[in-house]
C-alpha cells in the first residue's frame, strides 16, 4: 500500500514537472515567432551602373523587439521582371541588440548580362526576393524569414 502511494506521489510530481517544462518551452516558441514577425527589413541603397558591373546595395535589419537577435545570413535574388538575372549573399553573423539596427552592405552580381543589356532602356523593372536567417534563442534553431523588396531606393 505504501509503495502504491509513493508511486502515485512520484507520478504526480513528474507530471507537474513535465507540465511546467512544456509550458515554458511553448512560451519560448510563441515569443520567438512573435519576434520573427516584428523584425523590420529594408533595402536602403540600390546602385545600378551597368549590366557588367555589380549592384551595390545596403540591407538593414532593425530590431524593435525586446530580445537581441543574431543575423546569420542574408540571401538576395535579383530579377528583372520575372526573369532571375543574379543575386548575392552576405553572412554578417552579428547580434543586433534591442532597439538597434544592422546595416549590411551587399554586392549583387548580374549573371545574365546579355538579358539585362537587351532590356536596359533606362527603366528596368528590378525586383528583389530574399530571405534572412536569424536566431533569437540559443536553444531554438535559426529561422529563415522570406521577404520581397517592392520599392527600390532611388
Amino acid at each position: 500500500m505504501i509503495v502504491q502511494r509513493v508511486s502515485v506521489v512520484l507520478l504526480a510530481v513528474l507530471a507537474v514537472a513535465l507540465g511546467i517544462n512544456l509550458l515554458s518551452a511553448s512560451g519560448r516558441f510563441v515569443t520567438a515567432h512573435d519576434t520573427y514577425d516584428r523584425i523590420e527589413l529594408e533595402l536602403t541603397t540600390f546602385q545600378y551602373v551597368a549590366a557588367d558591373a555589380p549592384i551595390e546595395t545596403t540591407f538593414v535589419a532593425r530590431n524593435p523587439t525586446s530580445r537581441a537577435i543574431e543575423v546569420i545570413e542574408i540571401e538576395l535574388g535579383l530579377n528583372v521582371g520575372v526573369h532571375r538575372v543574379g543575386g548575392g549573399v552576405a553572412r554578417p553573423r552579428a547580434v543586433v541588440p534591442v532597439g538597434e539596427e544592422l546595416a549590411t552592405p551587399m554586392r549583387l552580381v548580374i549573371y545574365d548580362i546579355d538579358y539585362v543589356q537587351r532590356r536596359d532602356d533606362g527603366a528596368l523593372d528590378w525586383r528583389l526576393r530574399g530571405r534572412i536567417l536569424v536566431r533569437i534563442d540559443p536553444d531554438i534553431d535559426p529561422e529563415w524569414i522570406p521577404f520581397t523588396v517592392r520599392h527600390l531606393p532611388e
